[in-house]
């Protein structure tokens, strides 16, 4: 489930093409994050990334973009559902 979501999320930030500058630096922080938390789950160990922090910018995106870009904003609360629910 949690690579489906993630598969969802990369292709509504691919078609969000009208971001101004700060909204786009916070979805390549929560990408950087995701990728280094996914790194991290197969075994290999990158700088650790603060779990809290990717769900609380997972929530935060997710109220930032809901206006403009909603199926945006709802994949990433999923996402921060999921993570959640796993415990992370």
């Amino acid at each position: 489930e949690l690579r489906t979501t993630l598969e969802k999320l990369h292709t509504e930030l691919e078609h969000a093409d009208t971001l101004d500058e700060s909204s786009r630096r916070l979805l390549l922080e929560v990408q950087a994050d995701i990728r280094d938390l996914l790194i991290e789950q197969q075994g290999a160990a990158p700088p650790p990334v603060s779990d809290h922090s990717l769900v609380a910018r997972l929530r935060a995106g997710s109220q930032h973009f809901e206006a403009e870009h909603p199926t945006l904003a709802a994949a990433m609360r999923h996402l921060g559902s999921t993570l959640s629910n796993m415990g992370i």
